[in-house]
């Protein structure tokens, strides 16, 4: 399976309301890392930061298959349409593959900071949380 099957691509070109969560991840810290960090490594930054995580929007060169790969409220995952669930399932074989590279991401959130990513192959993950009164 080729890493250049898969580009990144624009929000603008998912149509979201056709999309659902066909594949949910452990929910763990190491996992969001792991995901995250391992995502970085196949395509570089991501599209969208959020207050739960971020997303990739992805098109598979192969098939025409679009999908997201994110981090929300509800864990790490992917979404797409029912019928390009192999796909999503062959790109996820493909991204537990790699070996990460340097990579952070930092978003703020309801509680403070989250920043997770990877340095020198292996995934961290650091909360800092929202100081009170400020």
């Amino acid at each position: 399976m080729s890493v250049k099957r898969y580009l990144k691509i624009e929000s603008k070109k998912l149509n979201f309301s056709e999309l659902k969560r066909l594949h949910s991840l452990d929910i763990s810290n190491e996992v969001f890392c792991d995901f995250y960090s391992k995502l970085y490594t196949l395509l570089g930054k991501e599209n969208e930061i959020t207050d739960e995580g971020f997303g990739y929007f992805i098109k598979d060169t192969k098939t025409n298959v679009k999908f997201s790969a994110a981090l929300t409220g509800f864990g790490a995952g992917y979404f797409g349409k029912e019928e390009d669930l192999e796909v999503i399932l062959e790109f996820e074989k493909l991204r537990t593959e790699q070996i990460p590279i340097d990579c952070h991401l930092e978003y703020e959130h309801d509680f403070g900071k989250t920043i997770l990513g990877a340095k020198n192959g292996i995934p961290f993950f650091e909360e800092i949380p929202e100081e009170e009164g400020i």
